[in-house]
């Protein structure tokens, strides 16, 4: 049997997926395969180079106190979100990967990032990360609040257009359990991709007309990867992990408090659901 995690974006709600992460390293759990996307991408290297503490550092500590977002920042950097700040100072120097554990790593495990010249989804091995953290920056690009990413000569924007959860992926490498941790709670509803939005990518992604129209369509590829999820659960082919209860986080929007709080929810989720966790995975052990 092959076992697969799942890990969805969302910004500053990663730190459920953190959490949730967190729990899964102190029972040691560990996945065949694993895929992320956005915020999941980032958590899953964290995760894979550092142990609980660093998980929370960079979810909730890092993510409260260096994450700078307005007018100021689109005058400093250029991009309504200071993902050069994010990066260049509490990432490389508060923070930094451990980037010999994740070449180290003997599994395999992935971030999606999108090739917009190519107009697909590449994936990246969690190995061949560069340590300008060039990839990791391109998976969390949301497109209309940062510079588009250049990496040998190729520009690359988020994935989660095309996989706001990758679960396809995890079908293509054959998994056949997956663990999907997602980061809205069940009573989610996404709205139509606003036309604000619209207006914005025509200007700045004028020549990548594949990438505009999966933004556009956001909506209805969210609920066709939720409804192969629900299928793949009904068939106790998939586990979902989600958020046990509702939270004021945006993507960029969230204080110490309430991070810490989504944090711990991911934890608890993952204690709480501890013997549906195990007897999914088909592992003995249930209780500490």
């Amino acid at each position: 049997m092959k076992t697969g995690l799942v890990l969805e974006g969302g910004g500053l709600r990663g730190a459920y997926t953190a959490g949730a992460l967190s729990w899964f390293k102190d029972e040691g759990i560990e996945f065949d395969y694993s895929a992320g996307i956005s915020s999941g991408a980032h958590h899953l290297a964290n995760s894979i180079a550092g142990d609980s503490a660093y998980l929370e550092k960079v979810a909730v500590d890092l993510a409260s106190n260096h994450l700078r977002t307005g007018f100021k920042t689109f005058l400093k950097e250029g991009q309504i979100v200071g993902y050069k700040h994010l990066v260049d100072y509490a990432l490389k120097q508060l923070a930094p990967l451990n980037f010999e554990k994740l070449r180290a790593y003997p599994k395999s495990a992935e971030i999606g990032v999108y090739d917009l010249e190519a107009g697909r989804t590449v994936w990246i091995p969690v190995q061949e990360l560069d340590e300008d953290y060039k990839y990791l920056l391109a998976a969390s690009l949301i497109p209309i609040a940062g510079k588009k990413v250049e990496i040998d000569g190729r520009l690359y924007a988020d994935a989660g257009a095309e996989h706001m959860i990758p679960i396809k992926r995890s079908l293509e490498m054959g998994v056949d359990k997956h663990l999907v941790i997602t980061t809205k709670p069940q009573d989610y509803v996404r709205p139509e991709t606003g036309w604000p939005t619209n207006f914005l990518l025509a200007i700045f992604y004028r020549t990548y007309k594949t990438f505009r129209n999966l933004v556009k369509n956001r909506k209805s590829i969210y609920y066709e990867q939720k409804t192969l999820i629900n299928e793949l659960v009904k068939n106790k082919q998939a586990l979902e992990l989600y958020p046990s209860k509702t939270f004021d986080i945006g993507r960029f929007g969230g204080d110490h408090t309430q991070l810490k709080d989504l944090f711990d929810t991911g934890y608890m989720d993952c204690e709480n659901r501890r013997a549906e966790i195990y007897a999914f995975l088909e592992i003995e052990k249930v209780s500490k």
